[in-house]
């Protein structure tokens, strides 16, 4: 296998979600998945000492699953034969995928066992608000958010949608933004459940406003946390989008065979 060629890699893991008491001998044993970035040779990385950055967006903060699933992204892309990025060159970022708040988003440490190949004891430890891939994943939220909201105003947003009627000329346009059509029908089902006496379109547009700055949610009454949270979901999964000359190659691009 080659070693990895310096930038951004975007995946998603399946890991085994540990049973409840009652489900133990159960015979469907639940999986889950883990949407992950792995950064390489990231000139803000190599300036401070790190060669890697692993990101993972989880919505466990527990050692039951955070130390797997670090260690499995390090033993399939970190750790080969012919070229390994040593424990203290790896950076370890968990983020709770609901929210894009500082809060959510912890440096981990752990400690490598270098006979199992595993990570084990976390411990979670706040990040600087000026921290390189806090402040891009800002701005990805901030793009997605825009173009979507760019989307509505093409529309005219200052008259009411019905979400059938956008559905429909949004599926005959080439650059329909697909995933916020699924939170239109995600928000839409929560609206209706919950009995909120909102349209679904102007909440989807309140979020957006705040996530692209535009409008404060607590003086806005069509503001729902919710709904933004699925608007959050749906853009951490969409690709990230970097400069070529923010990475640099770390390990030389080899011939190597598998």
């Amino acid at each position: 296998m080659k070693p990895l060629q310096a930038g951004a890699y975007q995946f998603s893991l399946p890991y085994l979600s540990t049973p409840s008491y009652t489900k133990v001998h159960a015979a469907n044993h639940p999986v889950s998945t883990v949407d992950v970035e792995l950064h390489v040779g990231r000139h803000d990385d190599l300036l401070v000492g790190k060669e890697a950055t692993i990101i993972a967006f989880s919505s466990h903060a527990d050692p039951n699953h955070v130390a797997p699933m670090f260690s499995m992204v390090r033993n399939l892309w970190l750790t080969k034969p012919h070229w390994k990025i040593p424990t203290d060159r790896i950076r370890l970022i968990e983020v709770h995928t609901k929210s894009h708040d500082q809060n959510d988003w912890h440096e981990l440490e752990m400690n490598w066992d270098y006979t199992t190949h595993r990570y084990h004891d976390p411990i979670w430890k706040s990040i600087q608000e000026t921290a390189w891939y806090y402040q891009q994943y800002q701005e990805k939220i901030n793009s997605y958010a825009w173009d979507a909201y760019q989307t509505f105003s093409d529309m005219g947003e200052h008259r009411p949608i019905v979400l059938s009627q956008l559905w429909e000329q949004w599926l005959h346009k080439s650059n329909t933004p697909f995933w916020l059509l699924k939170v239109l029908r995600s928000a839409d089902i929560y609206i209706r459940t919950e009995k909120i006496p909102l349209p679904v379109t102007e909440v989807v547009l309140t979020s957006l406003k705040h996530l692209t700055g535009m409008s404060l949610r607590d003086s806005n009454q069509n503001y729902l946390p919710e709904v933004t949270t699925l608007l959050i979901t749906e853009i951490h999964k969409l690709p990230t989008i970097i400069s070529p000359e923010d990475y640099q190659q770390v390990h030389p691009i080899t011939s190597i065979a598998p």
